[in-house]
């Protein structure tokens, strides 16, 4: 299992390749916004499993998060992957890392609010689940 949560994938932007994007954008080779762009544009990928086999997924891809049966199960538009942490720790590492748009709408579930079409008695997502 991977201790590791949710990583940000401007940390593989390593500090040589920027020094040489910047290097290259001072030659004209490359458009310095370009380059800016490349390292404002971090995305936060939460690390999750498809049997048993790790993957990522963009946080913001994420609907919601649920304990289904014991089990922490992380639910995308078509797709459903497991996870090891607790919904606790989910939450903990979500404000940690600054990822304001998730909401622990009840003790089983951390709801992405970007996701939400309607909130009657239950909540509807965009991709139809409730």
């Amino acid at each position: 299992m991977n201790e590791l949560l949710i990583r940000d994938t401007k940390d593989e932007l390593s500090k040589d390749k920027i020094i040489q994007l910047l290097k290259r954008a001072e030659k004209g080779e490359i458009n310095i916004k370009y380059v800016i762009e490349m390292m404002q544009n971090s995305r936060k990928e939460a690390v999750v499993y498809k049997d048993r086999i790790e993957l990522f997924v963009n946080v913001e891809e994420i609907y919601y998060i649920s304990v289904i049966d014991g089990v922490t199960k992380v639910f995308t538009k078509n797709e459903c992957y497991n996870s090891y942490h607790s919904l606790d720790k989910w939450e903990k590492t979500l404000k940690e890392k600054g990822i304001n748009e998730f909401y622990r709408s009840h003790r089983n579930c951390i709801v992405n609010i970007m996701k939400i079409k309607k909130i009657d008695k239950i909540i509807t997502f965009n991709n139809g689940d409730k």
